[in-house]
């Protein structure tokens, strides 16, 4: 099998002329940088702070984030009726 990208270099430019996807994506960037940082002192605050093990805060983190997906397909659902 041989993969050939669906988008080349010049379909990346010509998305980057419409301002509104600039926009996105520089607000994009940003705006992640929190969620990174939350979830990095969530685990250190529940090894270091509750006690809990490492794979524990893990798994806390991940049942976090599985409600939190849960959460927007829900509402994406709920906006669309």
């Amino acid at each position: 099998l041989h993969y050939s990208p669906a988008y080349g270099i010049r379909q990346l430019k010509a998305l980057m002329h419409n301002r509104t996807n600039v926009l996105v994506i520089l607000q994009a960037f940003p705006g992640n940088i929190p969620w990174g940082v939350i979830i990095v002192y969530t685990h250190d605050f529940l090894v270091q702070d509750l006690g809990l093990s490492t794979s524990g805060a893990l798994g806390a983190i991940t049942t976090l984030a599985l409600a939190a997906f849960a959460g927007i397909l829900t509402g994406g659902f709920v906006g669309e009726l």
